[in-house]
């Protein structure tokens, strides 16, 4: 642990030096460092900062309840911004992705464009019985799936499954078999 504390005190130490070097000021009079302090940073040799760094002069304390809420925050974002991209390359227009997640116009075209989808979009057409028939059949697997493992998936996790089991777009399994039957879905999470 001293090592790594050792090496966390190096880094700060560092930033600092060079936010007094580039004039970024702000950080420092804003915790009432004054410009002496500033002017010795600036001057302090890298061998001075490292010998500084034993001594440990930068005080850092962790909320754990802070910091893990907000790494909760960070994983929880990283997992939605991956399946948003996987359900529109799977055909997921916005109005569909707008029913799991917050997503603006602006974003969606960007992603979209991102990752070189950019046809235009027209209604999809209408599942046949014997393909709603499978989908549904595919549904209680994951459900069976997910009692299994004890594990819990979102709308739009089982939309993307049904969707590359079955090869057909998010779009048209929101339209045709999602907002038919909401009611399996209701216990599923979403990432909102």
């Amino acid at each position: 642990m001293a090592d790594l504390d050792y090496h966390l005190q190096v880094q700060i130490l560092m930033a600092f030096k060079t936010a007094a070097e580039t004039g970024q000021t702000h950080f420092f009079r804003s915790r009432g460092l004054g410009q002496q302090t500033i002017d010795n940073l600036k001057a302090l040799p890298t061998s001075a900062l490292m010998q500084l760094a034993r001594y440990q002069p930068v005080s850092l304390e962790f909320a754990e309840s802070i910091f893990n809420a907000r790494l909760e925050t960070g994983i929880k974002k990283e997992l939605e911004s991956k399946l948003v991209r996987k359900a529109i390359k799977l055909g997921a227009s916005r109005n569909s992705l707008r029913a799991f997640v917050l997503i603006t116009n602006k974003s969606y075209s960007e992603i979209r464009q991102d990752i070189g989808y950019i046809d235009k979009r027209d209604k999809p057409p209408k599942l046949g019985d014997k393909q709603l028939i499978a989908i549904s059949q595919t549904h209680a697997n994951i459900k069976h799936q997910e009692r299994k493992l004890g594990k819990k998936y979102t709308a739009l996790e089982i939309l993307i499954k049904l969707s590359e089991a079955h090869n057909i777009e998010i779009n048209q399994l929101y339209n045709y078999y999602y907002t038919d039957n909401a009611d399996l879905f209701d216990d599923e999470r979403s990432l909102r």
